[in-house]
C-alpha cells in the first residue's frame, strides 16, 4: 500500500467518525430521533427518514460543491469547459454545451474542468469557495442544535423536530464532504486541499493555467501552441512537462520522451507517489515501443513496488499501453493482449482525463508494434 491509498483511508476512517459521533450523539438519543411521536412508534419509519436526508445531503453537497466550484472558476477568470456530477455532464463542444453520460470523474461526486481566459487568471478562489459552503453547513450544524429543543416534556412544534434532524443529517454530510476536500495532502482523487497545499508556490499556478490553456485548447479542437518546459520540478510542473512526452513519443522522439522523463525522475522526491508510478510506467513504454525488452526488463526489476503494481495490475487508461506491450512482447501471451485491448476500450469511453486522446494514440502505436491483428475501434 503506498502513501496516497494509507491517507484516503484516513481521511474515509475520519468521515466514517463524523457519522458516528454525530449518530450516537445526536440522532440515538432519547432526545433524538424518538422525540418525533411517529418515530417513537416506527422504528421503520426513522430508518426512511435518515435514508432520505443521506440521499438528500449527498446530492445537495455534491452539487453545491461543483457550482461553487463554478463561481470560484468564474471570479478567477477560467472558462467552464465540463460540469460533472455523479456521471451527468455538460461538456463544452464548439461553444455550445451539450449533455452526456460520463461514468469517469476526478473527484468525489464530481469535477469541473476549467481553462484560463488570459494569464492573470487565478484558482484560488476556484479552490476556496467550496469552503464557503461547507461552513455555512457547519454554522447551520450549530444554530439547530443550539437553538431547536427535543428533549421529552418540550413543547416544540414536531415541524421543527423534523428540520432539525434533517439539517443535522445534510450538514453532517457536508462536514464529511469537506473532511475530503480539504484535507491538505495528495489522496485517491485531486481535491481542493492538496491544490491548496500546491498553490502556495506561485510556480504551480503558472504550471497549473498552462496545463488548463493547452489541453483545453485540445479539448475544444483549437489551435495548440508550443508547450512550455519546466526546470523546476513539482507535481504540476511535471505533469506540464509530461505533455511533452506525449508529444515526443507520438511524433517517435524516443530519445527526447526518455531525456525530459529522466529529468522528472531524478527530482522523485518533488513528486507524488501516483505521479512518480505514472512516469516510471512511461519509462517502461519508451523502452518497449523501441523493442528494446531486456532494457525495459532492467527498468521494471528497479522500480518500487508502487510503480510495479500500477504498471501490472492498475488497468487505468493510462497503465495499458505500456502492459499492452509487456503482454505482446515480454509475456507474448495473446490472450492476455486481447484481455488489455477490452479493458483499454472501456477505460477510454468511461475516462474524463484531458489526457485521454494521447493514451489512445500511444496504445494503438503499442497495438501495431505487437501486430494485433485487429481494428481497434474506439
Amino acid at each position: 500500500m503506498n502513501k496516497e491509498n494509507a491517507l484516503s483511508i484516513i481521511v474515509y476512517i475520519g468521515m466514517l467518525a463524523v457519522a458516528i459521533i454525530v449518530g450516537f450523539c445526536v440522532l440515538y438519543p432519547a432526545t433524538g430521533l424518538n422525540s418525533i411521536d411517529a418515530f417513537s412508534r416506527s422504528k421503520g419509519l426513522s430508518i426512511v427518514f435518515v435514508l432520505c436526508a443521506i440521499i438528500v445531503g449527498v446530492v445537495l453537497n455534491g452539487l453545491m460543491q461543483e457550482l461553487c466550484h463554478v463561481v470560484g472558476a468564474k471570479m478567477g477568470g477560467y472558462e467552464i469547459i465540463c460540469f460533472t456530477l455523479f456521471g451527468l455532464s455538460l461538456a463544452k463542444i464548439n461553444g455550445k454545451f451539450k449533455s452526456k453520460i460520463s461514468r469517469g470523474f476526478d473527484g468525489l461526486t464530481g469535477e469541473t474542468i476549467i481553462k484560463p481566459k488570459n494569464e492573470k487568471a487565478n484558482p484560488m478562489a476556484y479552490t476556496m469557495i467550496p469552503l464557503i459552503w461547507f461552513l455555512v453547513e457547519a454554522v447551520a450544524f450549530y444554530l439547530v442544535l443550539a437553538f431547536v429543543n427535543t428533549s421529552s416534556g418540550n413543547h416544540t412544534p414536531e415541524i421543527y423536530k423534523y428540520i432539525k434532524f434533517g439539517v443535522v443529517i445534510i450538514a453532517t454530510i457536508g462536514i464529511m464532504f469537506a473532511l475530503y476536500d480539504y484535507f491538505p495532502l495528495k489522496i485517491d482523487s485531486t481535491n481542493d486541499g492538496y491544490r491548496l497545499f500546491l498553490f502556495s508556490k506561485k510556480i504551480n499556478i503558472e504550471a497549473y493555467n498552462e496545463y488548463l490553456t493547452y489541453m483545453g485548447r485540445q479539448y475544444s479542437n483549437e489551435e495548440v501552441k508550443d508547450i512550455k518546459v519546466f526546470d523546476e520540478i513539482t507535481d504540476y510542473t511535471a505533469q506540464l512537462n509530461n505533455l511533452t512526452v506525449y508529444e515526443n513519443l507520438i511524433n517517435d522522439k524516443y530519445i527526447e520522451a526518455d531525456q525530459l522523463l529522466e529529468h522528472i525522475l531524478r527530482n522523485e522526491k518533488a513528486i507524488s507517489k501516483s505521479s512518480l508510478a505514472l512516469y516510471n510506467c512511461e519509462k517502461v513504454y519508451i523502452a518497449l515501443i523501441q523493442n528494446d525488452i531486456e532494457g525495459a526488463k532492467a527498468i521494471i526489476k528497479s522500480l518500487d513496488n508502487n510503480s510495479k503494481t500500477f504498471i501490472v495490475k492498475n488497468g487505468s487508461i493510462e497503465s495499458l499501453k505500456t502492459y499492452l506491450l509487456i503482454a505482446g512482447l515480454i509475456d507474448k501471451s495473446m490472450s492476455e493482449v486481447q484481455l488489455t485491448v477490452d479493458r483499454f476500450k472501456k477505460q477510454y469511453k468511461k475516462s474524463t482525463l484531458l489526457t485521454k486522446e494521447y493514451e489512445k494514440d500511444l496504445f494503438l502505436k503499442a497495438a501495431a508494434l505487437i501486430n494485433y491483428p485487429k481494428e481497434i475501434k474506439l
